[in-house]
């Protein structure tokens, strides 16, 4: 599979500090463990999905500086294309990220002059043609070349992250300033994908909300621990009353970095490399990213047969949906 990844690509320096919150005063003592790698969201969607074996286009602003060499560098281990990185920014997005011994983080991003930078369609050609896809991994650069992507016909994918009570609210009425704004451009969108972080007690209500809302073929909510709910629209068009829960196994959390971006490349590897049906597709992310959950934290760097021995086998067997097609009472309604 040909993929183009549009968004944030940044140099990520991180940081062991034992339990939240931080305590103040002089800290430990470290033995190569502040670490300095490549992170951000298209750059993590990127690198999973080369380590798949699929052909992988990164476009991401960058500058003339040593954390671009980083990147490049990061990127040619990986197989990468970075032809599409633009150069021009005056510094390339950094990020600091703090996390602790059960896998929870907190991080700071600073995206400098990244955050007034936007990607359309010419600054893609001639290879958005021949993508087999088009993966958005930042809403704010990517608005207008949702636009252009729909009107030329080209099959693209979004991940809107956190998406807020209001994909409930206000989507069937007159859409609030957040809507119009973070998830009304990308509703053209062959694949998306949400968090049920900022939606607790109402996923199965907002990933309904939104698959009505939208022109996709599937909608996805990550539930973390719980796995993922799935909508697939049928062949008369229509949305079924009732997503598909596909549950993750349970295991034991030293790493969360990555998570929902592995899971977003492997579902689309899944779905479109291997050809799998969309419950397989969950399921088989769902089982890579307990993997990564659980493995030790590769916070400063991972190499490429690592992070495809995590991943897992290029294509998985198919999951019996039978199996799947169950309800999960700790999903509810508020």
């Amino acid at each position: 599979m040909k993929v183009i990844v549009v968004g944030i690509a940044n140099q990520r320096t991180t940081l062991p500090i034992g339990a939240f919150p931080v305590t103040p005063g002089a800290g430990p003592s470290y033995h190569h463990e502040i670490r300095y790698s490549v992170g951000g969201i298209a750059f993590a969607v990127a690198r999973s999905l080369a380590a798949l074996g699929n052909e992988v286009d990164l476009a991401a602003p960058l500058g003339e500086d040593y954390p671009t060499s980083l990147i490049d560098n990061e990127a040619y281990r990986f197989d990468l294309s970075t032809h599409l990185c633009t150069r021009t920014l005056a510094r390339t997005p950094r990020s600091v990220v703090l996390y602790a011994e059960d896998g929870t983080r907190q991080v700071f991003n600073d995206l400098t002059d990244a955050s007034r930078a936007s990607f359309r369609l010419s600054d893609l050609q001639p290879d958005v043609a021949d993508a087999d896809i088009t993966i958005l991994a930042s809403r704010r650069m990517t608005a207008p070349l949702a636009a252009e992507l729909a009107d030329a016909g080209l099959p693209f994918a979004v991940d809107l992250h956190e998406v807020g009570p209001h994909i409930l609210d206000d989507a069937p009425g007159e859409p609030s300033e957040e809507f119009a704004q973070w998830v009304a451009p990308f509703l053209s969108a062959r694949y998306l994908t949400m968090s049920a972080e900022r939606v607790p007690g109402r996923e199965k209500a907002a990933l309904t909300a939104l698959a009505h809302a939208s022109r996709a073929e599937l909608v996805i909510m990550t539930l973390g621990c719980r796995g993922c709910l799935l909508l697939v629209r049928q062949p008369d068009g229509s949305w079924p009353a009732e997503p598909v829960h596909v549950p993750a196994s349970p295991v034991r959390i030293t790493n969360t970095i990555g998570a929902g971006d592995a899971f977003f490349a492997v579902f689309l590897h899944e779905l479109l490399t291997c050809r799998a049906d969309p419950i397989t597709a969950a399921s088989r992310a769902n089982t890579a990213v307990a993997r990564l959950l659980a493995a030790e934290p590769a916070h400063g760097g991972i190499g490429v047969d690592r992070l495809a021995e995590l991943l897992g086998p290029a294509c998985a067997p198919r999951v019996d949906p039978t199996a799947v097609l169950q309800a999960d009472p700790t999903i509810v309604e508020a």
